[in-house]
């Protein structure tokens, strides 16, 4: 169908969301604003589940991980964990730790419900990024309104619900996936929440801001109280004992939320809290795992992640939206944001993706406001709105990248370059389910050296404790005196490498694809 490496499944659920798109975009041209609304966000819902529904696989690097973690703290939400205590060998490292502290709890907390409403599934995984980034659609809008007006919102709400970056972090195939997922939305509706505050909301916006927070500090820790620099700065030039009461109000509900967590780790867990403080400021500092870059590297990242639109025009963009806004406080709260976030992490030695990726809102609002300003300026009148009915679902059918989108989550047939990736995590699916079927006792069998990543999507799968790493004779020896069998995968070492009283399952019997094995 429609000449796509698409399944006909995925292939319906585009076109009912294109379909939705188009009859939103209509309503909204005749002024039916609340329904155009609520099409585009089930546009978006439907575009998400989309991407949740690509891989069959869980993602390697990250996905699988935070699956893990969250499929075990089905059996105890307040402790997070990798590998199981006292079974295999752990080390400190996350990759490797029993007790796992690499990322707050709040979306493997949701993880881990959908894991349990759905059943242990790659897409279950995927559901609450599915959720929390259909609701940004709404929130995006409602932020473009309150800064500008509703052109802004609703062309920023429409290149939210294509944006090809948030339906790879849906996916789980993009570098920490599901936590910016949960990220990125939950800090946008802190914002959102101070917005409603400054334009004359009760005291239950700040409320609503504090408990947003939260739930960014419980995601990602640092950025997630953000919202809290322009509100400060906000309420210093105010004076105004009621600005003062709503920013303690906000500060204490966040605050209070997130200590229940971190006070409980510094009680449970001191040493392992202090070392993963130290881990993650240590990203500043020095470069963590090789992710390097120079200072112009997240301006860059702009490019790759927001294409067709590129840092050049995405900066201009901001500037240009922070001269048009009226209101001093909506002027510091872009100003705080932007040059904060962006300063602080072109100083930091580690560079990722995602680290100012948090202001995809903000620059999708102001790309939308320099559309509708470049519009006013140079179109007459009377074909203002047309230009603007059409211009916004062009640039959105372009920052959909629907085959950059088909080239990673397909296979062409042969496969393409570059697909080598997919190729091996496909082929690798039934060996994993064949590995399964030939240890009778799950519950009291261990089985080392699984290919690199491989042993972790395995224990999502099967609840079989496994490890990449090559067996030990004391290890051998401890595990058989605690009943357990110990198994071995061969994957190309010689016989001699592995010690007495391993079963080893040879690779005649089963061997791992080597086309794109992770190094």
């Amino acid at each position: 169908m429609f000449g796509s490496y698409f399944a006909p499944g995925h292939q319906y659920a585009l076109a009912a969301a294109v379909l939705g798109i188009a009859c939103a975009v209509v309503c909204w041209h005749r002024g039916q604003r609340t329904w155009a609304l609520w099409l585009l966000t089930c546009s978006a819902l439907c575009l998400r589940l989309f991407a949740a529904t690509l891989d069959p696989f869980l993602n390697q690097w990250d996905e699988c991980f935070h699956a893990l973690v969250a499929k075990r703290m089905m059996d105890d939400p307040f402790t997070p964990a990798l590998y199981a205590k006292g079974v295999l060998p752990t080390t400190d490292f996350w990759t490797h730790s029993h007790l796992w502290l690499h990322k707050p709890p709040f979306f493997l907390w949701q993880i881990s419900t959908s894991l349990a409403i759905f059943g242990i599934e790659p897409w279950a995984v995927r559901i609450p990024s599915a959720l929390w980034l259909t609701a940004l659609v709404p929130v995006t809008y409602r932020i473009g309104r309150l800064l500008v007006d509703e052109r802004v919102g609703w062309i920023a709400a429409l290149l939210a619900t294509c944006s090809y970056y948030l339906l790879e972090l849906t996916a789980g195939a993009m570098t920490t996936d599901h936590n910016d997922a949960v990220f990125i939305a939950a800090v946008a509706c802190s914002w959102w929440a101070l917005l409603e505050l400054w334009n004359g909301g009760r005291s239950r916006w700040a409320l609503l801001a504090g408990v947003f927070s939260a739930c960014a500090i419980l995601t990602k820790v640092f950025v997630g109280g953000g919202v809290f620099l322009p509100w400060l700065v906000v309420v210093l030039m105010r004076r105004d004992r009621k600005a003062w009461m709503d920013l303690f109000l906000g500060a204490t509900v966040a605050g209070g939320i997130s200590a229940l967590w971190f006070g409980s780790l510094a009680i449970r867990f001191p040493e392992e809290l202090a070392a993963q403080f130290a881990f993650d400021t240590g990203h500043l500092g020095e470069v963590v795992e090789g992710h390097t870059g120079d200072a112009t590297f997240h301006f860059e990242v702009i490019d790759q992640l927001m294409s067709p639109f590129t840092w050049w025009l995405v900066i201009p963009a901001c500037c240009l939206l922070v001269w048009r806004l009226h209101r001093k406080e909506h002027r510091v709260f872009l100003i705080a944001l932007f040059t904060v976030i962006h300063v602080v992490f072109a100083w930091a030695s580690t560079k990722m993706p995602s680290f100012t990726m948090v202001l995809l809102p903000l620059y999708l609002t102001a790309l939308a406001t320099a559309l509708v300003t470049l519009v006013d300026v140079m179109i007459v009148e009377r074909y203002r709105k047309w230009v603007l009915l059409v211009a916004p679902l062009v640039l959105a059918g372009y920052f959909l990248n629907i085959e950059v989108l088909q080239h990673r989550h397909t296979l062409a047939s042969p496969p393409k370059d570059h697909q080598q990736w997919r190729q091996q995590q496909i082929m690798a699916m039934p060996i994993l389910s064949q590995l399964a079927r030939m240890i009778p006792d799950h519950s009291k069998s261990v089985v080392y050296h699984v290919p690199a990543l491989h042993n972790i999507q395995f224990m999502f799968t099967t609840g079989i404790e496994a490890t990449d790493q090559m067996p030990h004779e004391a290890d051998v020896e401890r595990l058989r005196k605690l009943g357990y069998k110990v198994y071995a995968v061969q994957d190309g070492e010689p016989y001699d490498r592995f010690p007495n009283g391993v079963l080893l399952i040879k690779d005649e019997d089963l061997r791992f694809p080597d086309v794109g094995r992770p190094e």
